[in-house]
């Protein structure tokens, strides 16, 4: 059965960026947290962009020396099922380093699980999956950061 979780912090999470690039709209800081600026969560609540809940952030720019409170850390409350990677077909893959290998093209879920939010997450995968409206959305205001590739060209590793 798909879910809906959701956990929010009582307070601010307080991140530290050390990175040398400046901050994205969209910007996965330290272990895994995924941040929107505050344009992007009003672009989504504008249209009730579902599946996902947002909390406040402090982030303190290493860098630049200064503290940042227009991010929300985002989290995603959908819920796709399994991954069925015999569903993908094995094709041929060259790393950046050079090493030929092999990649599983599309991502499949097992039974065609997905609840069809916005924005999912599987319970075994920390694969974000939106919906096109969010695709467009994004490209459509030109959000810096995020990168989407339709699920029949998703390569995944095999494993």
């Amino acid at each position: 059965e798909i879910i809906e979780a959701k956990v929010i912090p009582d307070e601010p999470l307080r991140f530290i960026y050390r990175r040398q690039a400046k901050l994205l709209q969209y910007t996965i800081c330290e272990v895994r947290f995924h941040l929107f600026h505050e344009g992007v969560v009003e672009l989504l609540d504008a249209i009730g962009a579902t599946g996902i809940s947002y909390y406040p952030t402090i982030i303190e720019h290493k860098r630049e020396k200064r503290i940042i409170t227009n991010y929300f850390g985002i989290q995603i409350t959908g819920r796709y099922g399994d991954i069925e990677k015999s569903r993908g077909e094995i094709v041929p893959y060259i790393a950046p380093n050079g090493n030929v290998g092999h990649r599983i093209k599309g991502m499949y879920f097992t039974d065609d699980k997905w609840g069809g939010l916005d924005f999912s997450v599987g319970e075994k995968s920390s694969f974000v999956v939106t919906s096109e409206r969010i695709m467009h959305l994004f490209n459509e205001h030109k959000i810096s950061g995020a990168n989407f590739i339709p699920l029949p060209e998703f390569l995944m590793q095999i494993s």
